[in-house]
């Protein structure tokens, strides 16, 4: 028996299979990178003392990874900026970033000293350096496609962007920001952002569904194509 197997619809069928298989591939691979992260953020917050961070720590340029220290650091509080884009309890707030450094380091490196659904511009008007131990999660910007950029020219800031804090305080700073754990109390209003400790890790059950997804496909595919074919030239065969 020579078996009729039709182009087109085989080649259809061929094309959705490698790309579900394609798309479950790839959701393993951001299940062990979410796992890995996990991993990183629970070794982080379940050390029972803070190590004193380094320039090391501040230069890290991998998105996947995060730091958890602490570090002697002049805060100017009177250049502070607003980054636009948080959530604090369910509503959309803002974050309060300002420009710090330390004798013993070569840039600036940006600190995340708070969140608040309003604040009072007038309040960092007021205040002036201030040198402190910095508790908190070192970590390299991330944003979306979907993410305005900043217009620091009308004062409007989304993204923690290097680049553009460069410009803005014509000053060099490092990749990495700080996200503080106890530094809310500086400014009147402000409480600490939240660091999500429990990832969304939902990539096994997508992987799962779109390789089934693939076998199914391949298995209409045979039913069709292939068994339906037999049990014509062969009315005993059971279907």
């Amino acid at each position: 028996m020579i078996l009729r197997i039709p182009l087109l619809p085989t080649s259809v069928c061929l094309f959705f299979v490698l790309t579900f298989v394609t798309l479950g591939i790839w959701q393993m691979q951001r299940l062990t990178w979410k796992n890995d992260l996990q991993a990183q953020i629970d070794a982080a917050f379940t050390q029972k003392s803070l190590s004193d961070l380094t320039e090391d720590d501040f230069r890290i340029a991998d998105k996947n990874s995060i730091r958890r220290g602490q570090k002697n650091l002049w805060l100017d509080v009177q250049k502070s900026l607003v980054m636009n884009g948080r959530i604090l309890d369910g509503k959309p707030a803002v974050a309060v970033i300002v420009p710090a450094y330390s004798e013993d380091l070569t840039k600036f490196v940006m600190v995340e000293i708070g969140c608040a659904v309003k604040i009072d511009p007038a309040a960092f008007e007021r205040k002036s350096r201030v040198k402190m131990t910095v508790r908190g999660v070192v970590r390299v910007p991330q944003w979306s496609f979907f993410t305005p950029e900043n217009n620091f020219k009308k004062g409007h800031w989304w993204r923690m962007d290097v680049a553009d804090f460069l410009n803005y305080f014509r000053e060099p700073f490092y990749t990495a920001y700080v996200t503080a754990e106890n530094t809310s109390g500086l400014v009147k209003g402000l409480e600490p952002c939240i660091i999500q400790r429990q990832l969304s890790n939902n990539h096994l059950s997508y992987a799962i569904f779109w390789l089934s997804a693939a076998a199914i496909m391949v298995l209409l595919w045979y039913l069709r194509f292939v068994r339906l074919q037999k049990s014509i030239c062969n009315p005993h065969t059971k279907i």
